[in-house]
C-alpha cells in the first residue's frame, strides 16, 4: 500500500502540464497543513482535528486569472462522545479535481477563490472493517503574499462537505511554488 501512495504522489507532483505546447500556462504546487472544526449534527462525536492538504494547479494560456487542477488531501479527526470519552481516530484522504479564479493586489498580495469535488475515502484507525467511501465537495478563499525567492506564504480557509460522513471547516497556512520546467512557463 506504502509504494502506491508514493507512486500517486509522485504522478501528482511530476506530472505533465495539460496545457502542453502552449507558452503562458502556469504550473504551481502548494502544500498546507490544516486546522479543522468539525460542523455535524452531533457536536460531541467529531472533535478539532488537522489534515494536508497538497495541491497541484494550471492557469489557462488565454484567462491567466483561471485555474485548473488537483488537490489530494488527508484529514485525521478525533471520535469522543460525552458518554464515550476515547472512540479513537478517523483518517480521512480524498482527491478531487478543482478549478477557481485568482486575481493580484499590485506584486505582492494574491487573491483565490476555489471550488471542487472528487472522491473519498474514510476509515477508523482502530478499526480497519470500518470505512466507507463517497464523494466530497469543497471550497473557499485564499490569500498568498510573495516573497523574493519566488515563493509564496499563503493563509486558506475551506468548507469541506463528505457525503454521508460530515462536514468541516478548515483553516491553513502553507506554501506555495511555481517550478519552471522547460519553455511551458511565463
Amino acid at each position: 500500500m506504502n509504494r502506491i501512495t508514493m507512486l500517486i504522489v509522485l504522478l501528482f507532483i511530476m506530472g505533465t502540464n495539460p496545457s502542453f505546447g502552449q507558452q503562458q500556462s502556469k504550473i504551481s504546487l502548494s502544500i498546507v497543513p490544516m486546522f479543522d472544526i468539525p460542523i455535524t449534527p452531533d457536536d460531541n462525536l467529531f472533535q478539532p482535528s488537522g489534515g494536508l492538504v497538497l495541491n497541484k494547479t494550471w492557469s489557462f494560456p488565454k484567462a491567466p486569472v483561471l485555474f485548473r487542477g488537483l488537490n489530494m488531501s488527508y484529514h485525521i479527526g478525533r471520535l469522543e462522545h460525552n458518554d464515550f470519552p476515547d472512540l479513537g481516530t478517523i483518517s480521512i484522504s480524498s482527491l478531487e479535481g478543482i478549478a477557481g479564479i485568482k486575481g493580484t493586489i499590485g506584486s505582492k498580495v494574491d487573491l483565490s477563490l476555489t471550488g471542487g469535488g472528487g472522491w473519498y475515502y474514510a476509515f477508523e484507525n482502530d478499526e480497519f472493517s470500518s470505512h466507507a467511501s463517497n464523494w466530497v465537495l469543497s471550497g473557499g478563499p485564499g490569500i498568498g503574499f510573495h516573497l523574493k525567492s519566488g515563493r509564496t506564504i499563503s493563509f486558506r480557509a475551506e468548507y469541506r462537505y463528505y457525503n454521508r460522513l460530515y462536514r468541516i471547516l478548515g483553516f491553513g497556512l502553507g506554501i506555495e511554488i511555481a517550478p519552471r520546467f522547460g519553455g511551458n512557463q511565463e
